[in-house]
């Protein structure tokens, strides 16, 4: 990075490479890799009014494959894209400032292996704006955004197991598809001194999502998992309402937050049992597999975040946070695979630039499994 008066310039390469077991099957395990490529530019204090402007471009290339043993390769996952985004905070319509963005890019999805998905492109163009107005004590803020996605998924066969044991597998063939989704996101909300050391802020939300690749387009075995999992290409967007209380307190470097959430979904992206089961040959041996298909339903989520820091002397700190969600199906029962409630905490350690740290966080049990 190279910093001149009012702003610096960048690059950075961030390498990532895991290989982690498989609990289905003993010889199993992920073998993945990912590359990213990424350069920035950041100015400040251009004019009266245009108090920062940034530019990033960021290109990533992933790729897992999933073995089932040393050499065997069972299903593989290539995808490669770029990223651009340009924003520009500014004070154009107040003292409390703005932002207004736009990023883009394209990314490429592919596979050589057995049929799970087929390979496609997809492109997106998001428009953003984030404005703040301060009255007294308060802090009101509006949010926008606007998001075009576009799918082209290339003609693709599938390979479908038997419908009973002992019978013969089929398949599905699927034309060369193309989708677009536009979705439109927005929110208000206030921040309000309540004193010199409590503040309240509430924020309502309207948000959208465009189904992924994978909710729209796979169709097939996936033994990692030992499912089957069909996508829709038929999907809508994702659409909630939301609402978010934050009560923060803060003295002498002292602080503590909660935020409890409610979200309303009048359609949810969910992957979900059908309760079909596909029977496939693998290894010499019959299995029965279950069928989960990615659709749209009605769903509640709700939950709390917490955190929090105490000062401690001789420059060592305390933290603390957790965070817990409930999910229900409004046609009925739980959502499937809904973490739990997680509880941490830590000890941090300052001196000049030398920082170090100890954390340990308890998973509880999740006692509200919906089918998976």
């Amino acid at each position: 990075t190279y910093f001149f008066d009012n702003g610096h310039t960048g690059f950075s390469y961030a390498k990532h490479e895991q290989e982690y077991g498989n609990i289905l099957e003993a010889d199993a395990f992920i073998d993945l890799e990912s590359d990213n490529v990424k350069y920035e530019l950041e100015m400040r204090d251009l004019s009266n009014f245009v108090n920062k402007f940034k530019f990033n471009v960021s290109h990533t290339d992933y790729e897992h494959f999933e073995m089932e043993g040393p050499t065997e390769i069972g299903l593989d996952y290539f995808d490669r894209g770029t990223d651009v985004k340009v924003e520009i905070i500014h004070s154009l319509l107040s003292k409390s400032g703005g932002a207004v963005g736009l990023n883009f890019g394209s990314s490429k999805f592919s596979q050589n292996t057995k049929p799970y998905e087929p390979n496609n492109k997809r492109q997106n163009v998001g428009l953003y704006a984030l404005e703040g107005i301060a009255v007294g004590s308060h802090k009101f803020t509006v949010g926008f955004r606007h998001d075009y996605h576009d799918y082209e998924a290339n003609a693709f066969t599938s390979d479908d197991g038997a419908p009973t044991e002992g019978g013969d597998e089929g398949s599905t063939s699927f034309a060369a598809t193309e989708k677009s989704f536009h979705a439109t996101s927005f929110s208000v909300g206030s921040t309000s001194k309540i004193n010199d050391k409590w503040t309240l802020a509430f924020n309502v939300a309207r948000n959208e999502r465009a189904p992924n690749h994978d909710e729209l387009f796979v169709y097939g075995e996936h033994h990692a998992t030992e499912t089957i999992e069909h996508g829709d290409r038929t999907l809508s967007d994702e659409r909630s309402n939301s609402a978010e209380v934050t009560l923060s307190w803060a003295d002498q470097g002292n602080a503590f937050s909660i935020s409890p959430y409610f979200m309303d979904f009048s359609s949810y992206i969910a992957l979900l049992d059908t309760g079909v089961v596909q029977y496939h040959e693998h290894d010499g041996e019959e299995e029965a597999l279950p069928v989960l298909l990615h659709q749209n339903i009605p769903a509640d989520f709700y939950g709390f975040e917490f955190q929090g820091n105490i000062n401690l002397a001789g420059n060592y700190g305390f933290n603390y946070w957790g965070d817990y969600v409930r999910a229900k199906n409004k046609n009925g029962g739980d959502l499937p695979r809904i973490p739990p409630l997680t509880l941490g905490s830590g000890l941090s350690y300052q001196v000049n630039a030398l920082q170090a740290s100890i954390n340990v966080e308890h998973n509880f049990s999740q006692t509200n499994i919906g089918p998976q």
